[in-house]
């Protein structure tokens, strides 16, 4: 079993401005069907951009429809070399069960990674201590590993990915 390394994170490292913490989690990958991880470190010896997609839950009413919003631009952001990594509290096998039962969900591509004991979450500040959970947050980091931009809304108000991949693009630019 993969081991994240949040236990050398920061306590809260998730300002604009700061350096990425290190981390790996385990996740459901859509396009192999298989397990895998994801690795910050990875993303950054590849030269990747990153957009970090906190969700509360899987089997829930609004975030299928946020990842399959979200699935609309992740070619476009494929093609500016930017990785797209969906976060949340459930376990890669809930991913898995999630992903291949909701029909809004048959087209992703990109990883579902879990934060089980919500240290990722924790680390970079949108955890809300109260439920466990991550808040709906969209973090953008550059392929320094430098975090660009920081979108944290509570858990019932949906994102804009047309806009995530606006600031992507403006970033790049």
């Amino acid at each position: 079993m993969t081991t994240d390394s949040n236990e050398t994170m920061p306590l809260i490292a998730g300002k604009v401005g700061d350096e990425l913490p290190d981390f790996s989690l385990e996740a459901y990958c859509p396009q192999s069907g298989l397990y895998c991880e994801v690795d910050t470190r990875q993303l950054q010896a590849a030269g990747k951009w990153c957009v970090l997609f906190f969700y509360p839950a899987d089997f829930s009413t609004l975030c299928p429809t946020e990842l399959a919003d979200l699935m609309e631009v992740s070619e476009v952001l494929e093609e500016l070399d930017c990785a797209v990594i969906a976060i949340s509290s459930d376990s890669k096998h809930t991913h898995l069960a999630w992903a291949t039962q909701e029909p809004l969900l048959k087209d992703i591509t990109f990883p579902l990674a879990s934060d089980i004991q919500g240290r990722v979450a924790s680390s970079l500040g949108v955890l809300d201590e109260k439920t466990g959970l991550p808040l709906r947050a969209t973090l953008l980091v550059n392929p320094n590993g430098i975090l660009l931009d920081k979108e944290v809304s509570f858990f019932n108000i949906g994102r804009n990915s047309r806009e995530t991949m606006r600031k992507v693009e403006a970033y790049i630019y």
